[in-house]
């Protein structure tokens, strides 16, 4: 094995010299206790980034999900599952080209509804198609379920925060140009992203984001709701692990307290108990109440759809209205894709995450027998997303062009195996009802 090492402000990292790439792993950006706000690490003489990752207590860690009969995304993205299980997992996962300067930078947050999903899964887990195409490629693990959202304190968040700002303190040494971050994220990770675009601390250093199965300004509903509104959850939580107050919580066993968590969540039907909450620092009030007084940060975006998604006409209609808002308020441009890839081996069809494989490539590492036809569209989703992320715009040479939503416009982009073309809200509609009726994913 090949190191190579990088001088930081926190002090020397040592990584993988890899064939295409240099990869760093598990690198700290902060550190914490149990129910506290993340904190600046201490500068250390020289850092092990060669080291597998470090993830946040979740179902993985106490069940053996390999032995169940209808896991769906343990066999899609998990089963080589090796990890480390922490209650804080603030590391980092950095792949550089080779000969990395002034690079632009991209921070991806996994998915996994807030509850579960680790830093490495794959195929964003070890990707280097990014780094090929002269981009520094980030995975940033963050606080999940009861670690991450207990008291609707937003740690998870608040983590992702710190994440940006140390990799914009932080990332020129990696050869990366600070003033050229986007963020991106999947299902529940692109909700995240969607509620940090409210944070105005971010403004200056956020400059595009990509959202995939989870964009928009998520209504009351189902979206942040005041602490105080929660407040009976956190109290059963507490109860059922035997706590009367935080002080006796914080000194839980891990399992005992991700297990009161889970038993709760299962017996309170409330989604707005399993998601980020109005906390006064990063989601200060209600999303689209933000958005009504042009408080959330104005700049593009590049947000998609699968057609058998998860809850497909919310999805599809939180990433159409996003971009219609976009519209109305005059702000930067918006472009929208709709995924259509009947993946083979299975008969779900493009499920929720089905475009994972396409998006970050790494298609040998799957189960499935994907055929050049799927390395075709998957090349073509990496060149447009790459040219986002370079240029804020997705067109380039060799695409076929790619228009912004407008009020002439309302069309996404369609990604199938049929030629490569666009497709109306209403069709997409029509498509997502006969999901809805006949098509339904692994959920």
């Amino acid at each position: 094995m090949k190191y190579c090492y990088v001088d930081t402000a926190c002090g020397r990292i040592k990584g993988i010299e890899e064939e295409k790439v240099l990869a760093f792993h598990s690198i700290p950006y902060a550190i914490t206790e149990r129910f506290e706000d993340p904190k600046a690490v201490e500068p250390w003489e020289e850092y092990d980034a060669t080291r597998k990752q470090s993830n946040c207590y979740q179902r993985f860690a106490y069940v053996d999900e390999s032995v169940e009969d209808n896991n769906f995304y343990y066999r899609e993205f998990d089963y080589m599952r090796d990890s480390d299980w922490v209650e804080s997992p603030m590391t980092l996962s950095i792949r550089t080209p080779k000969k990395a300067e002034k690079c632009p930078v991209v921070i991806y947050f996994h998915g996994g509804s807030f509850d579960n999903g680790c830093i490495d899964d794959e195929p964003f887990g070890s990707t280097t198609e990014y780094a090929d195409r002269g981009i520094i490629f980030i995975s940033a693990g963050y606080r999940l379920n009861v670690f991450g959202l207990y008291g609707s304190n937003n740690y998870g968040l608040k983590d992702q925060v710190f994440a940006i700002n140390w990799v914009r303190d932080n990332i020129a040494a990696f050869g990366g140009d600070p003033d050229h971050i986007v963020l991106m994220g999947q299902s529940a990770g692109a909700m995240c992203v969607s509620d940090l675009l409210l944070d105005k601390r971010l403004e200056g250093t956020v400059k595009a984001a990509v959202l995939m199965s989870g964009a928009g300004l998520i209504p009351k509903f189902a979206g942040p709701a005041p602490r105080e509104q929660n407040a009976q959850f956190w109290q059963a939580v507490r109860e059922k692990a035997g706590c009367q107050n935080d002080e006796e919580l914080k000194k839980v066993d891990p399992q005992i307290l991700w297990q009161a968590w889970y038993d709760c969540k299962a017996t309170v039907a409330s989604i707005q108990n399993g998601v980020p909450a109005i906390d006064g620092e990063v989601v200060t009030d209600y999303p689209r109440a933000i958005a009504k007084r042009n408080e959330d940060l104005n700049i593009p975006l590049l947000v998609g759809v699968t057609s058998q998604d998860m809850f497909p006409f919310m999805i599809f209609d939180l990433a159409y209205n996003v971009s219609m808002s976009h519209v109305r308020r005059k702000r930067k441009p918006v472009w929208g894709y709709y995924f259509d890839v009947a993946l083979p081996g299975d008969s779900y069809k493009a499920f929720h995450g089905s475009d994972l494989w396409y998006m970050f490539g790494g298609m040998e590492k799957s189960w499935r027998p994907f055929d050049d036809q799927d390395r075709s569209i998957s090349k073509t989703m990496i060149d447009y997303t790459c040219n986002f992320i370079k240029n804020y715009d997705p067109n380039g040479e060799g695409l076929v062009k790619w228009s912004p939503i407008s009020r002439l416009n309302r069309r996404f982009r369609l990604f199938s195996r049929r030629k490569n073309t666009t497709i109306t809200p209403v069709v997409a509609r029509g498509k997502l009802f006969h999901s809805f009726l006949f098509d339904k994913g692994p959920f």
